[in-house]
């Protein structure tokens, strides 16, 4: 069980390392405007290929980053 738990850790370690220098050029901007249109937030999340930018997956968790920070905006907090 041991082996095999520190043969799983490597890969897992040698799989990260080859994506290491790739570079998120490709995602979506989003924007959300508040309902009184007095504040809105601006989002940009980057992924590495333009298909992983059109999973569905991908973009419902854009949504939830949009919410977030439109939270957050509502709190007074300043994201970047």
């Amino acid at each position: 069980m041991d082996a095999a738990i520190e043969y799983l850790l490597k890969k897992g370690l040698s799989d990260s390392t080859k994506r290491v220098d790739k570079i998120a050029t490709e995602g979506v901007v989003a924007t959300k405007v508040s309902d009184d249109n007095r504040s809105a937030v601006i989002v940009e999340v980057n992924i590495q290929t333009d298909f992983a930018a059109r999973n569905n997956d991908f973009l419902s968790f854009v949504d939830k980053v949009v919410k977030a920070a439109e939270k957050a905006s509502s709190n007074n907090v300043m994201v970047r």
